[in-house]
Protein backbone atom coordinates (compact mmCIF):
# COMPACT_ATOMS: atom_id res chain seq x y z
CA UNK A 1 0.00 0.00 0.00
CA UNK A 2 1.48 3.63 -1.03
CA UNK A 3 1.82 6.00 1.50
CA UNK A 4 -1.20 8.21 -0.48
CA UNK A 5 -3.58 5.10 0.24
CA UNK A 6 -2.38 5.00 3.87
CA UNK A 7 -3.31 8.43 4.05
CA UNK A 8 -6.73 8.56 2.37
CA UNK A 9 -7.74 5.57 5.09
CA UNK A 10 -6.82 7.93 8.13
CA UNK A 11 -8.63 10.39 6.39
CA UNK A 12 -12.08 8.77 5.26
CA UNK A 13 -11.97 7.37 9.37
CA UNK A 14 -11.37 10.99 10.40
CA UNK A 15 -14.37 11.42 8.40
CA UNK A 16 -16.50 8.88 9.68
CA UNK A 17 -15.29 9.82 12.88
CA UNK A 18 -16.76 13.51 12.47
CA UNK A 19 -20.01 12.16 10.81
CA UNK A 20 -20.12 9.91 13.65
CA UNK A 21 -20.38 12.98 16.40
CA UNK A 22 -22.76 15.09 14.45
CA UNK A 23 -25.28 12.02 13.58
CA UNK A 24 -25.14 11.18 17.71
CA UNK A 25 -26.46 14.87 18.76
CA UNK A 26 -28.36 15.68 15.77
CA UNK A 27 -31.40 16.75 16.81
CA UNK A 28 -33.59 15.52 13.76
CA UNK A 29 -34.78 19.51 13.78
CA UNK A 30 -33.55 22.22 11.26
CA UNK A 31 -33.74 26.12 11.54
CA UNK A 32 -35.65 28.71 9.48
CA UNK A 33 -33.11 28.38 6.95
CA UNK A 34 -33.27 24.40 6.57
CA UNK A 35 -29.82 24.46 8.91
CA UNK A 36 -29.64 20.99 10.72
CA UNK A 37 -29.82 21.71 14.48
CA UNK A 38 -27.15 19.62 16.75
CA UNK A 39 -27.18 19.26 20.48
CA UNK A 40 -23.70 19.47 21.72
CA UNK A 41 -22.96 18.71 25.36
CA UNK A 42 -20.08 21.16 26.97
CA UNK A 43 -16.66 21.23 25.57
CA UNK A 44 -17.70 19.13 22.60
CA UNK A 45 -17.33 21.97 19.41
CA UNK A 46 -14.11 22.25 20.61
CA UNK A 47 -13.26 18.94 20.16
CA UNK A 48 -15.26 19.45 16.77
CA UNK A 49 -12.89 22.48 16.02
CA UNK A 50 -9.66 20.20 16.88
CA UNK A 51 -10.85 17.22 14.92
CA UNK A 52 -11.85 20.00 11.95
CA UNK A 53 -8.17 21.19 12.03
CA UNK A 54 -6.56 17.64 12.51
CA UNK A 55 -8.61 16.73 9.02
CA UNK A 56 -7.63 19.79 7.13
CA UNK A 57 -3.82 19.14 8.00
CA UNK A 58 -4.65 15.53 7.00
CA UNK A 59 -5.93 16.71 3.50
CA UNK A 60 -2.90 18.61 2.88
CA UNK A 61 -0.23 15.90 3.49
CA UNK A 62 -2.47 13.00 1.54
CA UNK A 63 -2.60 15.51 -1.53
CA UNK A 64 0.85 16.28 -0.90
CA UNK A 65 1.65 12.89 -1.25
CA UNK A 66 -0.45 11.98 -3.87
CA UNK A 67 1.42 14.79 -6.15
CA UNK A 68 4.42 12.92 -5.12
CA UNK A 69 3.28 9.47 -6.29
CA UNK A 70 1.74 10.90 -9.54
CA UNK A 71 5.10 12.94 -9.98
CA UNK A 72 6.88 9.53 -9.32
CA UNK A 73 4.62 7.66 -12.25
CA UNK A 74 4.92 10.76 -14.77
CA UNK A 75 9.03 9.98 -14.67
CA UNK A 76 8.81 6.13 -15.14
CA UNK A 77 6.17 6.46 -18.10
CA UNK A 78 9.26 9.08 -19.34
CA UNK A 79 12.01 7.04 -18.70
CA UNK A 80 10.23 4.25 -20.61
CA UNK A 81 9.51 6.66 -23.54
CA UNK A 82 13.21 7.61 -23.97
CA UNK A 83 14.25 4.01 -23.38
CA UNK A 84 11.80 2.91 -26.41
CA UNK A 85 12.64 5.65 -28.52
CA UNK A 86 16.71 4.14 -28.39
CA UNK A 87 14.80 1.48 -29.77
CA UNK A 88 12.93 3.37 -32.96
CA UNK A 89 13.43 1.01 -36.37
CA UNK A 90 14.99 3.38 -39.14
CA UNK A 91 14.81 2.40 -42.69
CA UNK A 92 18.10 1.96 -44.58
CA UNK A 93 18.74 0.88 -48.02
CA UNK A 94 17.00 -1.19 -50.95
CA UNK A 95 14.24 -1.51 -48.02
CA UNK A 96 16.02 -2.70 -45.24
CA UNK A 97 15.66 -2.00 -41.62
CA UNK A 98 18.09 -1.49 -38.62
CA UNK A 99 17.39 -1.42 -35.13
CA UNK A 100 19.56 1.87 -33.45
CA UNK A 101 20.05 0.90 -29.49
CA UNK A 102 22.79 2.47 -28.25
CA UNK A 103 23.28 6.44 -27.26
CA UNK A 104 26.51 6.65 -29.17
CA UNK A 105 25.09 5.63 -32.49
CA UNK A 106 22.05 7.66 -32.25
CA UNK A 107 20.94 10.69 -31.93
CA UNK A 108 17.32 11.52 -30.48
CA UNK A 109 14.89 13.27 -33.15
CA UNK A 110 14.82 16.36 -30.89
CA UNK A 111 18.61 16.38 -31.39
CA UNK A 112 18.24 15.91 -35.52
CA UNK A 113 15.82 18.75 -35.33
CA UNK A 114 18.17 21.44 -33.89
CA UNK A 115 20.97 20.01 -35.84
CA UNK A 116 19.18 20.34 -39.27
CA UNK A 117 20.16 22.77 -41.97
CA UNK A 118 16.27 23.89 -41.95
CA UNK A 119 15.76 24.80 -38.12
CA UNK A 120 19.29 26.91 -38.21
CA UNK A 121 18.28 28.66 -40.85
CA UNK A 122 14.49 29.86 -39.00
CA UNK A 123 15.55 33.16 -38.74
CA UNK A 124 15.10 34.46 -42.41
CA UNK A 125 11.99 32.29 -42.85
CA UNK A 126 10.61 34.48 -39.87
CA UNK A 127 11.38 31.64 -37.48
CA UNK A 128 9.12 29.19 -39.91
CA UNK A 129 10.63 25.75 -40.79
CA UNK A 130 9.90 22.23 -41.96
CA UNK A 131 12.55 19.41 -41.91
CA UNK A 132 12.17 15.73 -43.24
CA UNK A 133 13.91 12.56 -42.29
CA UNK A 134 13.00 9.82 -44.65
CA UNK A 135 14.98 7.09 -42.80
CA UNK A 136 12.80 7.33 -39.82
CA UNK A 137 9.93 4.71 -39.91
CA UNK A 138 7.88 4.96 -36.18
CA UNK A 139 6.34 1.78 -35.88
CA UNK A 140 3.92 2.14 -33.03
CA UNK A 141 1.83 4.95 -31.58
CA UNK A 142 1.73 5.05 -27.90
CA UNK A 143 -1.42 7.26 -26.77
CA UNK A 144 -3.67 7.48 -24.16
CA UNK A 145 -6.85 6.04 -25.90
CA UNK A 146 -5.88 2.36 -26.07
CA UNK A 147 -3.17 0.10 -26.68
CA UNK A 148 -0.42 0.38 -27.15
CA UNK A 149 -0.02 2.76 -24.73
CA UNK A 150 -1.88 3.00 -21.39
CA UNK A 151 -5.04 4.94 -19.95
CA UNK A 152 -3.72 8.11 -17.31
CA UNK A 153 -4.84 7.38 -13.82
CA UNK A 154 -7.86 8.99 -12.58
CA UNK A 155 -8.83 8.11 -9.39
CA UNK A 156 -12.38 9.09 -8.06
CA UNK A 157 -12.92 11.56 -5.41
CA UNK A 158 -14.69 10.80 -2.06
CA UNK A 159 -17.27 13.43 -2.99
CA UNK A 160 -20.77 11.69 -2.99
CA UNK A 161 -23.83 13.83 -4.57
CA UNK A 162 -27.24 13.33 -2.34
CA UNK A 163 -30.10 12.41 -4.45
CA UNK A 164 -32.48 16.13 -4.57
CA UNK A 165 -34.77 15.96 -1.94
CA UNK A 166 -37.21 18.40 -0.35
CA UNK A 167 -36.32 19.94 3.66
CA UNK A 168 -38.43 18.33 6.10
CA UNK A 169 -39.94 21.00 7.66
CA UNK A 170 -43.12 20.99 9.05
CA UNK A 171 -42.08 18.71 11.34
CA UNK A 172 -40.40 21.00 13.51
CA UNK A 173 -43.81 23.38 13.69
CA UNK A 174 -45.39 20.04 15.64
CA UNK A 175 -44.24 19.47 19.77
CA UNK A 176 -43.22 15.84 20.52
CA UNK A 177 -43.18 13.92 22.85
CA UNK A 178 -42.64 10.12 23.45
CA UNK A 179 -45.57 7.44 24.88
CA UNK A 180 -45.72 3.91 25.37
CA UNK A 181 -49.33 3.09 24.99
CA UNK A 182 -50.36 2.27 21.38
CA UNK A 183 -54.02 4.38 21.53
CA UNK A 184 -53.62 7.92 22.76
CA UNK A 185 -56.71 9.06 24.58
CA UNK A 186 -57.79 12.43 25.28
CA UNK A 187 -61.23 14.30 26.17
CA UNK A 188 -62.29 17.31 23.88
CA UNK A 189 -64.98 19.66 25.38
CA UNK A 190 -67.81 19.26 22.17
CA UNK A 191 -70.40 22.18 24.50
CA UNK A 192 -70.34 24.78 25.78
CA UNK A 193 -73.43 26.41 26.68
CA UNK A 194 -73.45 29.22 28.47
CA UNK A 195 -77.03 30.73 29.75
CA UNK A 196 -75.35 32.78 32.56
CA UNK A 197 -77.53 35.57 33.11
CA UNK A 198 -79.06 38.41 35.35
CA UNK A 199 -81.41 37.36 37.32
CA UNK A 200 -84.09 38.53 40.57
CA UNK A 201 -84.12 37.44 43.91
CA UNK A 202 -86.89 34.20 43.77
CA UNK A 203 -86.87 33.83 40.02
CA UNK A 204 -85.42 30.46 38.66
CA UNK A 205 -82.28 29.97 37.48
CA UNK A 206 -81.25 29.55 33.95
CA UNK A 207 -79.22 26.38 33.16
CA UNK A 208 -75.87 25.82 31.30
CA UNK A 209 -74.80 22.59 29.41
CA UNK A 210 -71.03 21.34 29.08
CA UNK A 211 -70.46 17.78 27.62
CA UNK A 212 -66.73 16.00 26.42
CA UNK A 213 -66.57 13.41 24.00
CA UNK A 214 -63.74 11.16 24.26
CA UNK A 215 -60.87 11.52 21.21
CA UNK A 216 -58.28 8.64 19.77
CA UNK A 217 -55.40 8.90 18.19
CA UNK A 218 -53.88 5.50 17.07
CA UNK A 219 -49.94 4.55 17.07
CA UNK A 220 -49.20 3.51 13.42
CA UNK A 221 -45.84 2.38 11.89
CA UNK A 222 -43.66 3.85 9.30
CA UNK A 223 -41.08 1.55 8.10
CA UNK A 224 -39.28 -0.03 5.34
CA UNK A 225 -36.10 -1.91 4.47
CA UNK A 226 -33.36 -2.29 1.48
CA UNK A 227 -30.58 -5.02 0.93
CA UNK A 228 -27.33 -4.87 0.66
CA UNK A 229 -24.54 -6.76 0.78
CA UNK A 230 -21.56 -7.48 3.38
CA UNK A 231 -18.69 -6.54 1.06
CA UNK A 232 -20.46 -3.08 0.25
CA UNK A 233 -20.51 -2.15 3.94
CA UNK A 234 -17.49 -3.81 4.79
CA UNK A 235 -15.11 -2.27 1.65
CA UNK A 236 -16.74 0.98 1.19
CA UNK A 237 -15.89 3.46 4.55
CA UNK A 238 -19.26 5.38 5.99
CA UNK A 239 -21.13 3.55 3.44
CA UNK A 240 -23.62 2.42 6.62
CA UNK A 241 -23.82 6.21 7.28
CA UNK A 242 -25.01 7.31 4.40
CA UNK A 243 -27.80 4.49 4.15
CA UNK A 244 -28.70 4.86 7.59
CA UNK A 245 -29.03 8.68 6.90
CA UNK A 246 -31.11 7.84 3.78
CA UNK A 247 -33.43 5.93 5.59
CA UNK A 248 -34.61 8.23 8.76
CA UNK A 249 -34.82 11.06 6.12
CA UNK A 250 -37.23 8.81 3.96
CA UNK A 251 -39.44 8.22 6.93
CA UNK A 252 -39.69 11.46 8.14
CA UNK A 253 -40.51 12.32 4.47
CA UNK A 254 -43.84 10.34 4.71
CA UNK A 255 -44.32 11.32 8.53
CA UNK A 256 -44.38 14.75 6.87
CA UNK A 257 -46.92 13.85 4.25
CA UNK A 258 -48.69 11.92 6.78
CA UNK A 259 -49.32 15.01 8.87
CA UNK A 260 -50.88 16.93 6.18
CA UNK A 261 -52.73 14.15 3.92
CA UNK A 262 -53.26 11.42 5.66
CA UNK A 263 -56.35 9.60 5.40
CA UNK A 264 -56.81 7.52 8.27
CA UNK A 265 -57.51 3.98 6.28
CA UNK A 266 -55.89 1.12 7.22
CA UNK A 267 -52.61 1.84 9.14
CA UNK A 268 -52.67 5.90 7.92
CA UNK A 269 -52.73 8.64 10.40
CA UNK A 270 -55.49 11.12 9.97
CA UNK A 271 -53.68 14.28 8.58
CA UNK A 272 -54.87 17.75 9.57
CA UNK A 273 -56.18 18.48 6.18
CA UNK A 274 -58.62 15.24 6.11
CA UNK A 275 -59.50 16.67 9.79
CA UNK A 276 -63.57 16.68 10.33
CA UNK A 277 -63.69 20.08 11.89
CA UNK A 278 -60.86 21.36 9.78
CA UNK A 279 -62.08 24.99 8.98
CA UNK A 280 -61.99 26.23 4.90
CA UNK A 281 -61.20 29.18 3.52
CA UNK A 282 -62.26 30.19 -0.80
CA UNK A 283 -59.50 32.03 -2.66
CA UNK A 284 -60.58 35.90 -1.74
CA UNK A 285 -58.96 38.69 -4.36
CA UNK A 286 -55.64 37.80 -4.13
CA UNK A 287 -53.37 34.88 -1.74
CA UNK A 288 -52.31 37.26 1.00
CA UNK A 289 -55.63 38.52 1.42
CA UNK A 290 -57.27 34.62 1.44
CA UNK A 291 -55.00 33.64 4.65
CA UNK A 292 -55.70 36.77 6.34
CA UNK A 293 -59.54 35.74 6.46
CA UNK A 294 -57.92 31.91 7.14
CA UNK A 295 -56.58 33.57 10.08
CA UNK A 296 -59.09 35.61 11.39
CA UNK A 297 -61.58 32.16 10.88
CA UNK A 298 -58.45 30.73 13.42
CA UNK A 299 -58.71 33.39 15.45
CA UNK A 300 -62.53 33.97 15.80
CA UNK A 301 -63.92 30.39 15.27
CA UNK A 302 -61.47 28.55 16.63
CA UNK A 303 -60.15 31.00 19.09
CA UNK A 304 -56.64 29.63 18.80
CA UNK A 305 -53.48 31.96 17.80
CA UNK A 306 -51.81 31.38 14.33
CA UNK A 307 -48.51 29.45 14.59
CA UNK A 308 -47.47 28.94 10.91
CA UNK A 309 -48.51 28.62 7.36
CA UNK A 310 -48.11 25.84 5.37
CA UNK A 311 -47.77 27.14 1.61
CA UNK A 312 -46.50 25.67 -1.75
CA UNK A 313 -43.20 27.47 -3.37
CA UNK A 314 -45.79 28.87 -6.59
CA UNK A 315 -48.29 30.46 -3.96
CA UNK A 316 -45.74 31.97 -2.20
CA UNK A 317 -44.04 33.11 -5.42
CA UNK A 318 -47.38 34.71 -6.11
CA UNK A 319 -47.24 36.69 -3.18
CA UNK A 320 -43.69 37.36 -3.80
CA UNK A 321 -43.56 38.88 -6.81
CA UNK A 322 -46.81 41.16 -5.31
CA UNK A 323 -45.79 44.69 -6.44
CA UNK A 324 -46.71 48.42 -5.46
CA UNK A 325 -48.64 50.99 -7.34
CA UNK A 326 -45.66 52.05 -8.85
CA UNK A 327 -44.92 48.59 -9.98
CA UNK A 328 -41.70 48.62 -9.20
CA UNK A 329 -41.14 47.91 -5.78
CA UNK A 330 -41.75 45.14 -3.99
CA UNK A 331 -44.10 44.80 -1.01
CA UNK A 332 -42.45 42.22 0.80
CA UNK A 333 -39.25 43.86 0.60
CA UNK A 334 -36.43 44.33 -2.31
CA UNK A 335 -35.09 41.07 -4.22
CA UNK A 336 -31.84 42.34 -3.08
CA UNK A 337 -32.13 41.26 0.56
CA UNK A 338 -32.71 38.22 2.38
CA UNK A 339 -36.31 38.66 3.42
CA UNK A 340 -37.45 35.49 5.93
CA UNK A 341 -40.37 34.37 4.37
CA UNK A 342 -43.55 35.65 6.51
CA UNK A 343 -47.17 37.14 5.75
CA UNK A 344 -49.05 39.07 8.12
CA UNK A 345 -46.25 38.35 10.85
CA UNK A 346 -46.73 34.60 10.76
CA UNK A 347 -43.70 32.61 9.71
CA UNK A 348 -44.19 30.65 6.26
CA UNK A 349 -43.06 27.32 5.45
CA UNK A 350 -42.45 26.56 1.96
CA UNK A 351 -42.58 23.09 0.52
CA UNK A 352 -44.10 20.85 -2.09
CA UNK A 353 -45.11 18.84 0.27
CA UNK A 354 -48.42 20.39 0.61
CA UNK A 355 -49.95 20.81 -3.21
CA UNK A 356 -50.29 23.85 -5.08
CA UNK A 357 -53.23 25.83 -4.90
CA UNK A 358 -53.52 24.90 -1.07
CA UNK A 359 -52.24 26.39 2.20
CA UNK A 360 -52.56 25.50 5.25
CA UNK A 361 -52.86 27.97 8.83
CA UNK A 362 -53.16 26.93 12.24
CA UNK A 363 -51.99 26.62 15.67
CA UNK A 364 -49.52 23.70 15.12
CA UNK A 365 -47.92 24.65 18.52
CA UNK A 366 -51.16 24.31 20.61
CA UNK A 367 -53.42 21.93 18.70
CA UNK A 368 -50.85 19.46 17.50
CA UNK A 369 -48.66 17.43 18.75
CA UNK A 370 -46.34 14.19 17.94
CA UNK A 371 -46.21 10.98 20.00
CA UNK A 372 -43.19 8.76 19.14
CA UNK A 373 -43.21 5.47 20.57
CA UNK A 374 -39.29 4.28 20.78
CA UNK A 375 -37.93 6.85 18.32
CA UNK A 376 -36.32 5.69 14.77
CA UNK A 377 -34.64 2.44 14.95
CA UNK A 378 -32.53 0.88 12.37
CA UNK A 379 -31.66 -2.57 12.38
CA UNK A 380 -29.12 -4.89 10.14
CA UNK A 381 -29.51 -8.45 9.89
CA UNK A 382 -28.45 -11.55 7.67
CA UNK A 383 -31.40 -13.32 8.65
CA UNK A 384 -34.05 -12.73 6.09
CA UNK A 385 -34.41 -15.51 3.16
CA UNK A 386 -31.03 -17.27 2.13
CA UNK A 387 -29.56 -13.81 3.13
CA UNK A 388 -26.69 -15.44 5.33
CA UNK A 389 -24.99 -18.17 3.02
CA UNK A 390 -25.50 -15.09 0.54
CA UNK A 391 -23.24 -12.51 2.16
CA UNK A 392 -25.67 -10.06 2.05
CA UNK A 393 -27.53 -7.69 4.91
CA UNK A 394 -31.23 -6.48 5.24
CA UNK A 395 -31.21 -2.89 6.74
CA UNK A 396 -34.50 -1.99 8.27
CA UNK A 397 -35.68 1.34 9.46
CA UNK A 398 -38.84 2.13 11.32
CA UNK A 399 -40.78 4.39 13.25
CA UNK A 400 -44.12 4.17 15.47
CA UNK A 401 -45.52 7.87 15.77
CA UNK A 402 -49.46 9.30 16.43
CA UNK A 403 -50.41 12.41 15.19
CA UNK A 404 -52.40 14.14 17.63
CA UNK A 405 -54.99 17.18 16.77
CA UNK A 406 -56.21 18.66 20.01
CA UNK A 407 -58.75 20.92 17.93
CA UNK A 408 -59.13 20.80 14.46
CA UNK A 409 -61.01 24.20 14.84
CA UNK A 410 -57.70 25.47 15.10
CA UNK A 411 -56.67 25.40 11.81
CA UNK A 412 -57.99 26.32 8.31
CA UNK A 413 -57.48 25.22 4.83
CA UNK A 414 -56.92 27.52 1.81
CA UNK A 415 -58.06 26.66 -1.21
CA UNK A 416 -57.88 27.74 -4.96
CA UNK A 417 -54.58 30.07 -4.35
CA UNK A 418 -52.92 31.16 -7.59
Amino acid sequence: MTKAQELGRELTRLRDEMSGIYMQYDTGRVDSKGNQIFDFPDGKEEELIRRGQELEEKQIEFENARRTEDFEKNRQYLDQLNRAEKRLTVGGQNGESRSIRTEDSYKSLGQRVIDSYEYKGRRSGGNKFATVFDDVDVKTLLTTAGVPGFTPDSPRTNIVVPFPNRPIRIIDMIPASQTNIEIIKWMEQVTFTNNASMTGEGYTKQESALDWDEKTSYVRKIAHWIPVTKEQVDDVPGFMSMVDRDLIYMLRNKLETQILSGTGIGQELVGILQNANLQSQAFSTNNADTVLKAMTLVNWTGYAEVTGIVMNPTNWQTIRLIKGATNQDYVLGSPLIDVAPRLWGVPVVITNAITSGTALVGDFLNFAELRYMNGIEVDVSDSHSTYFVENKLAVRAEMRVALVVKRGSAFCQCTSLT
